[in-house]
């Protein structure tokens, strides 16, 4: 769905400090096994975001390629950098503890136009 250089080109107008340690941006089929659209994982060295495009409940959302685009990047991205950002940068537990929250906020107020 997106080239690499498609991709880093959305990213650059953040704020360095809230992708630069990112490792990782896979953009996966569906993973009948993953319940999630969108995973930020942790480890190792590692600093993961991977999207899945996604069923659910026997139901498809039907996309076309500009709002197939415009989910991922806009949506699901910027919440999945969230995850990143109140991982590496808020020292806040509470803000930890809701998470998928901040994440949302995150997404929110940083709507970029990508």
């Amino acid at each position: 769905m997106f080239e690499r250089s498609y991709l880093k080109s959305r990213i650059a107008p953040f704020p360095p400090k809230h992708v630069e340690g990112l490792t990782h941006i896979w953009l996966r089929k569906t993973n009948k096994k993953e319940k999630y659209q969108g995973v930020y994982t942790v480890g190792s060295g590692v600093r993961l975001i991977t999207l899945y495009q996604k069923e659910k409940d026997n139901w498809y959302i039907e996309f076309t390629e500009e709002s197939a685009r415009r989910y991922y990047l806009e949506r699901l991205l910027l919440h999945e950098i969230g995850h990143y950002v109140n991982e590496t940068l808020v020292r806040n537990k509470t803000a930890r503890y809701k998470s998928e929250n901040s994440a949302d906020n995150y997404a929110f107020n940083m709507k970029i136009d990508i």
